[in-house]
């Protein structure tokens, strides 16, 4: 994609972000796979909670793939967060200016 080709974008936030798109397309992927349980007419709650809830037992539905995308892209923003922060820095930090000499 475009964010390849960008030279400025550290290499680690680049493979992160790779790595959160990859996770998206298979949690995806797996809802999609299994919209005969999800999409039924008499799909119940627990049908539900197999697919979005993190905290329920059985995650045979899509909830798996939903907590490794949730934390790929915890991950991803947390680097970006800090070199956001490390750029503020940078451009706050006064320059040091040369030191004439006598």
């Amino acid at each position: 994609g475009a964010l390849e080709k960008i030279t400025s974008i550290d290499e680690s936030i680049k493979k992160q972000v790779a790595d959160s798109k990859s996770k998206g397309i298979l949690f995806l992927g797996k809802l999609k796979s299994k919209k005969t349980e999800l999409g039924k007419k008499d799909a119940s709650e627990d049908d539900a909670k197999k697919a979005i809830d993190r905290n329920n037992a059985d995650k045979s539905l899509g909830a798996q793939e939903l907590i490794e995308l949730n934390t790929a892209i915890d991950t991803l923003l947390t680097s970006a967060e800090a070199a956001v922060t490390s750029a503020m820095k940078e451009l706050t930090t006064p320059a040091k200016s040369e030191t004439t000499k006598p």
